[in-house]
């Protein structure tokens, strides 16, 4: 599988190469074909419309300067409002403490004499207007757009056209309404878009900077806002010469554009090359983690049939263990109570046979390859059925069935097969009698075996 992977690699690898090169031959002929068809009247167009993008830049600088001086102007007429309220407030305040009671007269009679430059009202809590610069809207009634009791007695409305505002006075209990349409800046307002226009290289502007002369022609615009004529010149031996001077950038631009050519196909490569090596580690990865579950047991995590093979030494001795009345914890308590004991019978194998070869045989068959001595594996053996005499106990009230290890072992110098055959004889002999022990095929007499 993974050789496979790794050749469709190497055939992809070389499919990669052959399209950057093929690439390179395109831009090649590409470039060859544009320089051919160049001519003097594209090249002159090129120029003119180059000299547009200067006009149409110009344009879009005065434009936002524009913008901005007439947000100023506005600012700058919001800002005399606000003081112009600001006194009116101070005004209300004597006339609250010099006369309450010809409070309305005083205000309506200094309204009479007094002339504001944008429309000004006093609302009373009902929002009836009680003193207004407009003497006929005296009496009306009004609804307010903005609420200023919100916004700590203040509130603002605004656009490009127009501007209102709301100021409430707790101690008088009456609202100051001010709006007003923006002016239009006068055009001397807008003095500085000259002195940006006349720090432009080669403009021309009628009456103002520049003069036109017969060895140009010259492209003007306007800038409609404020009726401003403004254009740039052309000369006409620059023109003329401008094809020379245009093939000879030619190289320098294709010089840049082949190294940005070469950077762009070195970063695709370098991305490739990134991705295919992850993906090679990704393969060599799955392919150690198939060979781990193909030898190791995913229950237990002991050895499987493979694994033993894999490490079998014919000079240790073969132990074949295995657990006796297992179906019955399967029946009576469950396959996970099952699972669950082969686990700790794996345990227990891995503390007394640490450092030998064990591997599961299936089911609750299990195979330990190990150089200790016969009389050592029976006290070993002795051991694990006592942990496994308590563990049972732990779980298990009745106790109908023992739970327990027998053991067959074969030391011969033979194949795995033949010394499985041995110790599995070996073990036979110990279900068959007593159960729970070990047993040596050497150490056997005779075996009977029974025709099932």
């Amino acid at each position: 599988m993974i050789k496979k992977w790794l050749y469709y690699f190497y055939i992809l690898s070389v499919i990669v190469l052959i399209l950057y090169l093929a690439l390179i031959f395109i831009f090649l002929k590409k470039d060859r074909e544009y320089i051919a068809n160049i001519s003097s009247i594209y090249l002159e167009k090129q120029l003119i419309a180059s000299k547009y993008e200067q006009i149409n830049l110009i344009k879009k600088v005065l434009s936002n300067e524009y913008d901005i001086l007439k947000k100023s102007y506005k600012y700058v007429q919001i800002k005399e409002i606000k003081k112009e309220i600001k006194s009116l407030k101070k005004l209300l305040e004597i006339i609250l403490l010099v006369d309450k009671k010809n409070f309305y007269i005083y205000i309506n009679n200094y309204f009479s004499k007094y002339k504001f430059d944008f429309n000004i009202e006093i609302l009373n809590e009902k929002k009836t207007v009680i003193a207004s610069n407009v003497f006929f809207d005296n009496g009306k009634k009004r609804k307010l757009k903005c609420n200023p009791l919100k916004n700590y007695g203040y509130c603002e409305v605004k656009n490009n056209d127009y501007f209102y505002s709301v100021t409430f006075l707790p101690y008088i209990k009456v609202y100051i309404v001010a709006q007003k349409q923006f002016a239009h800046p006068p055009k001397t307002y807008f003095h500085p878009l000259f002195l940006t226009l006349k720090s432009f290289p080669d403009i021309i502007v009628p009456n103002v900077k520049g003069k036109m002369d017969s060895d140009h022609f010259y492209i003007f615009d306007m800038f409609k806002p404020l009726n401003l004529f403004f254009g740039v010149g052309i000369n006409y031996k620059k023109l003329e010469n401008f094809p020379k001077k245009f093939t000879k950038e030619t190289s320098t631009i294709l010089f840049h554009r082949y190294l940005k050519l070469i950077f762009i196909m070195s970063l695709i490569m370098f991305v490739y090359l990134v991705v295919s090596t992850y993906f090679l580690f990704k393969l060599k990865n799955l392919g150690v983690k198939i060979e781990k579950e193909t030898l190791y047991d995913k229950l237990t995590g002991l050895y499987t049939r493979k694994g033993l093979n894999e490490f079998y030494d014919k000079n240790k001795i073969l132990l074949l263990l295995d657990l006796d009345n297992f179906k019955y914890i399967n029946d009576a308590f469950g396959h996970e109570k099952g699972d669950e004991i082969l686990v700790k019978f794996s345990e227990l194998l891995k503390e007394f046979f640490d450092g030998d070869i064990i591997c599961r045989w299936g089911g609750d068959e299990f195979i330990v390859l190990t150089n200790k001595s016969k009389e050592k594996i029976k006290r070993i053996i002795e051991k694990i059925n006592e942990k496994i005499e308590k563990l049972q106990k732990q779980f298990d009230t009745k106790l109908e069935k023992n739970l327990s290890v027998s053991c067959g072992g074969s030391i011969s110098i033979k194949s795995v097969e033949e010394k499985f055959k041995e110790a599995d004889l070996a073990l036979y002999k110990v279900k068959k009698t007593t159960k729970r022990g070990c047993r040596f095929f050497d150490e056997l007499d005779y075996v009977k075996i029974e025709n099932s």
